[in-house]
């Protein structure tokens, strides 16, 4: 199931309150806010895992979700619990 922070009532809240949200449902967190790769605050191992989506402004969002498909295909459940991955366009 995939949830949008901002239909958890949690618009505007600020890193730690998604990351708790995030802990508490047992959930990856998907974002393109690069200050969740800072391993200092969500450290390796310690969460269920942090996807950083990293791709420029002009693509489509039915090219950014085209290729997250393709690169999640590759991936299985360990692959994400408790790892930092971040996803680039043609590659991981």
């Amino acid at each position: 199931m995939v949830k949008d922070i901002r239909d958890c009532g949690l618009r505007g809240a600020n890193d730690e309150q998604v990351y708790q949200f995030v802990q508490d449902n047992q959930a990856v967190l998907i974002t393109g806010d690069m200050g969740f790769g800072n391993i200092l605050c969500f450290p390796i191992g310690h969460h269920f895992g942090i996807v950083i989506v990293h791709f420029p402004n002009e693509l489509t969002t039915d090219e950014i979700n085209r290729q997250l498909v393709e690169r999640f295909r590759d991936l299985t459940e360990d692959d994400f619990k408790g790892n930092l991955i971040v996803i680039e366009p043609g590659k991981i």
